[in-house]
């Protein structure tokens, strides 16, 4: 039987970051010093194919750039991961997504983003490139988008049997939630955006819950170094995460990216739902180890993640 790579498309946002290593996020009125600052490339959906090429799969991005100074910049590692940028929209007349990224000791993150041409991009926009979606195995969705985009594309990819796999990031207005949550094979929050979906849990597990009757058909809540929880309709299961030591914790704010990149890949190369998490917990707490997604990649090299289909 031959094997070809797994095809992985992320939809979603694409970007660069400021970044500005803190010993503490200045409070209101307040100033605060850092320690340097860089430029990092970033956004879920680009973060998500780059890592998902680096485990061997076909990537494709579907997202929104400018016409301006930073566009090369935003493109520059795609196209050295070998991503296929052919639909990237381009909005001349707006600027490519910018955050500001404040990195505390802990490696918590806060992030600031101005959406720029990613707030442009729409439904219609997204079944012009839905030939990337049809042929995929797999559709991973972020919210740095409008819902009614994200929401197309995971519809295209149910009208054509490929998995799909939302990550509600930032979390969506409850009036929208439940149309995304019943064309997502896959939803996965970390732990806030499950808590402010959960309609009014204290837990993980009843956050869970509540997110399940909604209508999705598991839900994968991310608990930094805790690890994952998995809810299905009939069984709830942790998966322990891979402990990173203080000293070597530098960044949080890619893990999210790397784990969905790692699950996903897995999952869509026939890998079990507890093997898939593990894997995505694994790359998770490695490139919490770098500045930036990016910039950590070398953290995953020797992770095995299963990126080939039987045909």
């Amino acid at each position: 039987m031959d094997e070809r790579p797994v095809r992985l498309v992320a939809v979603g946002g694409v970007g660069l970051g400021v970044r500005f290593p803190v010993e503490r996020p200045a409070s209101a009125g307040e100033t605060a010093f850092a320690q340097s600052v860089s430029v990092v490339n970033g956004g879920k959906a680009s973060n998500q194919a780059i890592g998902a090429s680096v485990f061997g799969a076909d990537a494709a991005l579907i997202s929104a750039i400018g016409r301006d100074e930073f566009a090369p910049l935003v493109r520059a590692p795609l196209v050295r991961y070998g991503v296929d940028v052919r639909s990237l929209v381009e909005f001349p007349e707006h600027h490519s997504m910018v955050g500001v990224v404040m990195v505390d000791q802990r490696g918590e993150n806060y992030i600031t983003l101005a959406p720029g041409a990613l707030a442009q991009i729409s439904a219609v926009d997204v079944r012009e490139h839905a030939g990337a979606i049809e042929g995929a195995d797999v559709c991973v969705v972020s919210l740095e988008i409008s819902i009614d985009a994200a929401a197309e594309a995971l519809r295209i990819a149910r009208l054509h049997g490929v998995t799909t796999v939302l990550n509600p990031a930032p979390a969506p207005p409850p009036d929208r939630a439940a149309e995304l949550f019943s064309l997502a094979d896959w939803v996965i929050p970390n732990e806030s955006e499950a808590a402010a979906m959960g309609s009014g849990g204290s837990s993980p597990e009843e956050y869970a819950r509540a997110l399940i009757d909604q209508g999705t058909r598991g839900v994968i809540i991310t608990l930094g170094s805790e690890g994952a929880l998995v809810a299905t309709s009939s069984s709830l299961e942790r998966v322990p995460s891979m402990p990173v030591p203080d000293d070597e914790m530098v960044d949080t704010s890619g893990a999210g990216d790397a784990f969905n990149a790692a699950f996903a890949v897995a999952l869509a190369s026939g890998i079990d739902l507890s093997g898939a998490v593990a894997l995505g917990c694994a790359a998770g707490s490695r490139i919490c180890r770098g500045p930036g997604f990016v910039e950590a990649l070398g953290q995953l090299e020797g992770l095995r993640v299963p990126a080939r289909v039987r045909v």
